[in-house]
């Protein structure tokens, strides 16, 4: 039987190995996933492309990587921290899967509701195929159909509340 000595230091990565190490963040923090760039950090890689810094010491300094700060300078010629931010919010809103809702469908309806037809009845007779009878009701309760609730016939399946006993 082989002993294992347990007071034996553990082998220090050096630049040789293949182990992918976390980066650290400028607040002195271990990340350990990527996340997106802050505002903070936007206005100093302004102030560092400002003072005629290399993409490498940036990224070092804000304990990024140097692919993240040239993906960002490359996204935002000129760079302005400020247009940078709104171009990203930008991108932001305009992400995830596009709406079927347009004005027409919108307005058709509100009318349909309106006159006292369900959700289902507008689906079914309208929109088959296009949209659910769900997403309706879901845009109704996002504020996206500007309707009361009131114009609902049903306020749809009564759902039981969830037992959160034993859990």
């Amino acid at each position: 039987m082989q002993h294992l000595n347990v007071n034996a230091k553990k082998p220090i990565a050096t630049a040789s190995c293949r182990m992918k190490l976390p980066h650290k963040h400028s607040d002195g923090g271990i990340a350990m996933s990527y996340t997106h760039l802050t505002t903070a950090e936007r206005v100093k890689i302004e102030t560092y492309l400002e003072l005629g810094m290399s993409i490498r010491s940036i990224a070092r300094r804000l304990g990024r990587q140097p692919s993240t700060v040239s993906r960002e300078i490359r996204r935002n010629p000129d760079y302005v921290a400020e247009r940078a931010r709104k171009r990203y919010e930008k991108a932001k809103t305009n992400c995830g899967a596009k709406t079927k809702l347009d004005d027409t469908m919108r307005r058709t309806i509100v009318e349909k509701l309106r006159a006292t037809w369900s959700p289902e009845q507008i689906v079914g007779r309208l929109y088959a195929g296009k949209i659910a009878f769900s997403t309706i009701y879901r845009w109704i309760y996002a504020g996206r159909i500007d309707v009361p609730l009131t114009v609902l016939r049903q306020k749809g399946k009564r759902q039981k509340p969830t037992e959160t006993r034993g859990r």
